[in-house]
């Protein structure tokens, strides 16, 4: 190689660490905004090497056809460095906004779905209530019908608001006479 060309490289190089700080602050900017747990950070870390390596490792195979060489990490290092000490503060300011903005789309674009989520979990318990009280009921019915042959209490026999009304009783009774 002559030396125009390895300069190329070099100037290419460093480029490709611009890259990868860009990639990096659009991370720093995403954990900014949204406030994650630790498990969460330790995906996006990885997700970020991962990118890293493939940005790294394409572009040694598009410019150096696999061959390394130590100015290339000199080259990457010395981008990566020149972008955080210069452009990072703003870049970051503008992730920010961007991730923010698009926090609020998403936001107002789900909304609506969100919303009968809620009303269906609602509606689910409000008829998983029902459908317990009717399965008490039958069950009741059923051991009342069967005596002889289930053991039945009359306690049995009471649907879970008789229950709970006797048992409020018992409590407010116990409480006067303390």
């Amino acid at each position: 190689m002559n030396n125009a060309a390895e300069v190329y490289i070099f100037l290419s190089f460093t480029v490709v660490g611009i890259i990868i700080a860009c990639v990096y602050d659009f991370f720093r900017a995403f954990r900014r905004v949204k406030v994650r747990s630790n498990a969460s950070v330790v995906v996006q870390d990885v997700v970020f090497c991962i990118a890293a390596g493939c940005i790294l490792t394409f572009s040694i195979v598009y410019f150096l056809k696999e061959q390394l060489r130590i100015y290339i990490f000199i080259g990457l290092i010395l981008g990566a460095s020149i972008y955080l000490s210069t452009l990072s503060g703003i870049c970051l300011k503008i992730y920010i906004k961007m991730l923010k903005l698009y926090s609020k789309i998403t936001e107002y674009i789900f909304a609506p779905i969100i919303f009968y989520v809620e009303i269906l979990k609602i509606m689910s318990a409000k008829v998983k209530k029902r459908a317990m009280l009717s399965c008490n009921m039958a069950k009741n019915m059923i051991a009342y019908l069967y005596k002889d042959k289930y053991k039945f209490k009359k306690k049995d026999c009471l649907d879970a608001r008789e229950r709970k009304r006797k048992t409020k009783v018992r409590e407010k009774k116990n409480k006067e006479q303390v």
